[in-house]
């Protein structure tokens, strides 16, 4: 059965690796349309007035001739006019048919996919007229990819790519126009080299990046170990995920990802220091052959995980004797001793914590910055720690951003986490105002947002 797809779907046609499974592109408009303007590389089709046969109407002569059995063994991705539905008889006929590895049709239409990636749409029918992009890890953020990608600059235009990783022997071999921001990182392909040590400054390049709408290229030399390893790095980071999921993701991303053993076991090590509960295996490398007795993790950089954010619960009476000699220094025209240290590009968030029987003190999260997060859960790991049995072992996270603003992610938790007395939807982040009101699972416990106080 034909499943429907997104305009990323089709995008990734275009960052296949060598040895990937082909896709075929269908357009299933009227010719005088398809030859106008249509997606790279896709071939027109109808069905033939006896049924018996999808004709090409054009004649494409791509790498891949049309003709009856072209599609059998490979993804095919159909699109047409607007509200495209599966009952096409184009669709329908391949999908009867059973011979596709996968079927997907695009429903929103030609002019929305040309509106969103007018660089993928062409008049030509001609093999040579193919594109190459870098593998998409997250669509408008990250992408991964090898030298040659980073010296396409048309192709980094296309995409949005306004910076670019580069981890290499040699980095400053790169050269690119002064509009984009490089991060050159100097590192060899060997187990021995310590990638853990830039980390951190990889993700913080990410954020940055993410937080002005730039899109960020990493890449290596042929994109498969130390860039791959960085991408990997940062889905860790950002969706608090082990080591082996994020290398599957990267992986169903970009197929000849191969990261060397030591940056595998970098990757473990990481997990520790995010909170990860599920951990990977240190022997299950991408080789599948583990060459040593050690399967301890390595050891990583102390800042590999970024820097931990302060967490303090003040109680009742915390509250009261703060208060009391910030009035005895006001009288004495000092300033109070309980102000919130302002420190450069951080912000202190406070909470009020209370039950149904009344306030039980506050909580103050910081100084944090716009790339740190702060875990609620059960488990020990966790920045907050939450005992009550309906909390899950890793439940939310708060964040704020580069402007200031607060956030709530339910992490796909047991019992769900309420905003202001609604249930929000996991993995999307919720912002909240002065005074909402957050609950985790069936605790009766509350958490009500006061404000922040941001850095200098």
């Amino acid at each position: 059965m034909a499943v429907a797809c997104d305009a990323d779907a089709i995008f990734r046609v275009f960052t296949a690796c060598p040895h990937d499974v082909k896709t075929l592109i269908v357009d299933v408009r009227q010719s005088k349309h398809h030859k106008r303007l249509h997606i790279n590389q896709s071939y027109n089709i109808r069905l033939a007035s006896d049924g018996k046969a999808l004709v090409d109407q054009c004649q494409s002569k791509y790498e891949v001739t049309w003709s009856q059995g072209a599609w059998w063994g490979k993804n095919v991705i159909v699109y047409g006019d607007a509200d495209l539905k599966r009952d096409h008889p184009v669709i329908e006929r391949l999908a009867k048919e059973k011979q596709c590895r996968s079927l997907l049709y695009y429903k929103d239409g030609f002019e929305s996919f040309h509106a969103k990636m007018p660089f993928l749409c062409t008049t030509s029918v001609k093999a040579s007229s193919i594109k190459r992009y870098p593998s998409q890890i997250i669509p408008n953020v990250l992408y991964l990819g090898d030298w040659s990608h980073a010296e396409a600059v048309q192709d980094l235009n296309d995409l949005n790519v306004k910076r670019v990783i580069t981890i290499h022997n040699h980095p400053e071999n790169l050269k690119l126009p002064g509009k984009f921001k490089q991060l050159r990182l100097e590192l060899p392909d060997v187990e021995s080299a310590d990638i853990s040590q830039y980390f951190n400054q990889v993700y913080e390049f990410v954020e940055e990046g993410r937080a002005q709408a730039e899109g960020v290229l990493v890449h290596c030399g042929a994109g498969v170990s130390r860039s791959a390893t960085l991408a990997m790095m940062y889905l860790m980071r950002k969706n608090r995920w082990s080591a082996a999921k994020a290398r599957t993701e990267v992986t169903e991303r970009r197929s000849l990802v191969c990261i060397n053993d030591g940056f595998w076991r970098a990757l473990c090590a990481l997990e520790g220091p995010l909170g990860v509960i599920e951990r990977s295996d240190v022997t299950d490398t991408t080789t599948g052959i583990y060459q040593g007795d050690d399967v301890t993790p390595a050891k990583i950089s102390k800042d590999a995980a970024g820097e931990k954010v302060q967490v303090n619960m003040m109680s009742i009476s915390d509250l009261k004797r703060t208060r009391a000699s910030g009035t005895e220094d006001e009288r004495d025209g000092k300033r109070p001793k309980h102000s919130t240290p302002i420190v450069q590009g951080g912000a202190l968030l406070r909470f009020e914590v209370a039950k149904p029987e009344g306030v039980l003190g506050e909580l103050r999260l910081g100084p944090m910055s716009h790339n740190q997060q702060v875990m609620f859960g059960r488990v020990p790991s966790c920045d907050v720690v939450l005992e009550h049995l309906s909390i899950s072992r890793q439940h939310a996270i708060i964040s704020v951003d580069a402007s200031g603003c607060v956030y709530v992610t339910d992490l796909q938790s047991g019992h769900g986490t309420k905003l202001d007395e609604v249930w929000i939807k996991p993995k999307t982040p919720r912002q909240l105002r002065i005074g909402s009101v957050i609950h985790f699972g069936a605790s009766t416990r509350s958490y009500k947002y006061l404000g922040l106080e941001k850095g200098m």
